[in-house]
């Protein structure tokens, strides 16, 4: 059996940073820590964190000039929050957490709070609002409420940085954990033990040493993340806003085209083939344009004589729309006589109907009341002759 021989962080360290699926930029922070003896300067991360960028593909354009001029501040910021000392005061459940009271607080001491109860009563669910706003290695399902599903997540905390208090946090989205400030809070139970106590072999024996490397590239790689946020927080608020665009246009498929974050290569090649104002048309349109100032500017005659024509088609259009106007007007006249003349022969044809329906009631000539008629009158003239 090989006998561990790593007494020091540094050798874990090393070790990682030569593994081939190792990011780069990672290894370079690893080997400056190490270097430097975790004595990292603000320099020499933001040099790092370009890496970081550069490596990942992340384009910054212009504003990669001005992260370099406030990494300093930037870092600095985030070094006074993770210096601030955070305080939960109380946590309130509104709704949304299974075994949770709607409304039910508790109230933490700075010290020590202890909470105790029968199973099923919620214990764990403060445990996991905590977790989850810490963003702890292990998930922890927020479960609804079983008698409210889907009604929501609201959680409000009271807490202090600094010994000042701060406005109290609403938490109403579960899918975003690891939220600052309470991302500096560390949480632990007994499902967290197989991630921080592996299972070792009795003959192998580790003495750690130089923990403190792994705490300093844990907290740069915080800071690097916080300055990715920020990164992605600039780049969404200077992104046009297109949803008025959007609503005013009558297209959907254009709807849809607008609403796409990307493009594939073959849909940007089809918009390119489909274009139907290229950059030829554009560069004659600027140049008509450019003439046809050239032309007012100079000659006022021609000026006059666009007017002109101009005035002439403003009149010609008016002449259409009046003669359009006139005929709508008598078409609209004729059709209302003519529905009030249909109205009157309906009326009319209605009544003889019904002077009509009265020979239904005479019997016909077949039937044996006709011919008692027909004999009684051949007796009645009989009697008189």
């Amino acid at each position: 059996m090989t006998k561990n021989t790593k007494s020091h962080a540094k050798d874990y360290l090393l070790e990682y940073k030569a593994k081939k699926d190792t990011p780069k930029w990672l290894a370079l922070l690893i080997q400056k820590v190490i270097d430097t003896n975790t004595k990292i300067s603000d320099d020499e991360k933001n040099l790092l964190f370009q890496e970081l960028l550069k490596e990942n593909g992340i384009e910054v354009e212009q504003e990669a000039e001005e992260v370099k001029n406030e990494g300093t501040v930037a870092q600095t910021e985030i070094k006074k929050t993770t210096k601030q000392a955070l305080t939960l005061q109380k946590i309130t459940h509104v709704k949304g957490v299974n075994a949770l009271i709607p409304n039910q607080s508790i109230t933490l001491s700075p010290a020590c709070t202890v909470i105790f109860g029968l199973n099923g009563t919620g214990k764990s669910g403060y445990f996991r609002i905590i977790n989850e706003l810490a963003g702890g290695i292990k998930y922890k399902d927020i479960l609804d409420n079983i008698h409210k599903q889907g009604d929501g997540l609201e959680v409000d905390v009271d807490f202090l940085l600094g010994n000042k208090a701060q406005n109290p946090f609403k938490w109403e989205d579960k899918k975003l954990r690891g939220i600052s400030p309470f991302d500096q809070i560390k949480v632990f139970d007994a499902e967290y033990l197989p991630i921080f106590l592996n299972e070792r072999e009795n003959s192998v024996n580790i003495e750690p040493l130089g923990l403190i490397f792994f705490q300093v590239i844990a907290t740069i790689i915080d800071e690097f993340k916080e300055q990715l946020n920020q990164l992605q927080q600039r780049k969404q608020n200077s992104s046009p806003d297109l949803q008025t665009l959007i609503d005013n246009i009558h297209s959907d498929d254009l709807k849809i085209l607008l609403k796409e974050t990307s493009l594939t290569e073959q849909e940007r090649k089809q918009l390119d083939d489909n274009k139907l104002f290229s950059k030829e048309d554009e560069t004659k349109l600027a140049q008509l344009k450019k003439d046809k100032a050239s032309l007012e500017k100079n000659n006022t005659e021609d000026s006059k004589k666009v007017l002109n024509q101009e005035k002439k088609e403003i009149d010609d259009l008016r002449s259409h729309l009046s003669d359009l106007k006139t005929k709508i007007e008598k078409l609209t006249k004729n059709v209302s006589s003519a529905i009030t003349d249909y109205s009157e022969k309906k009326k009319a044809r209605d009544e003889r109907v019904k002077q009509f329906e009265v020979l239904k009631d005479i019997p016909s000539q077949d039937s044996e009341e006709w011919q008692t008629f027909i004999e009684s009158a051949k007796d009645y003239g009989t009697k008189i002759d």
